[in-house]
């Protein structure tokens, strides 16, 4: 199953997801952003509670056996190894690439996670990482 690892994020802000927590792509498509209530459309959440991240910042679509990634028109889109994404551009992600959002960094994973993989913090079904 693909997936987002977080390798890194700001330090001192609280209930950020901690680096080295894994956000599984489930659904066909997930939202990132700050707003818990965005994806009331039942597309998963990647909730980043952090002022300079948007409300809807970006979202990463199933298409076909792949994943697509798109900003939704955020001052700063979302990068994909450091090139910026907006709106109007969208990116198929391949194994490995490294996707910035403000000051939280991931690398897309096609394939499923290590058994003992820290699961995403946002997720109510996962537990997350010990501290």
């Amino acid at each position: 199953m693909a997936h987002l690892t977080l390798i890194k994020s700001p330090e001192g802000l609280t209930p950020n997801p901690v680096p080295g927590s894994v956000f599984r792509l489930t659904a066909e498509r997930t939202l990132i952003g700050r707003d818990p209530d965005a994806a009331k459309d039942g597309s998963e959440l990647i909730l980043l509670p952090h002022h300079a991240v948007s409300r809807k910042h970006a979202e990463i679509v199933r298409s076909g056996d792949g994943f697509l990634i798109r900003g939704l028109g955020a001052r700063s889109g979302p990068f994909v190894n450091s090139m910026e994404r907006r709106a109007d551009n969208t990116t198929p992600l391949a194994d490995g690439d490294r996707i910035k959002i403000c000051d939280f960094l991931f690398v897309f994973h096609a394939g499923t996670p290590d058994a003992g993989a820290p699961a995403n913090p946002t997720r109510p079904d996962i537990t997350p990482p010990a501290s």
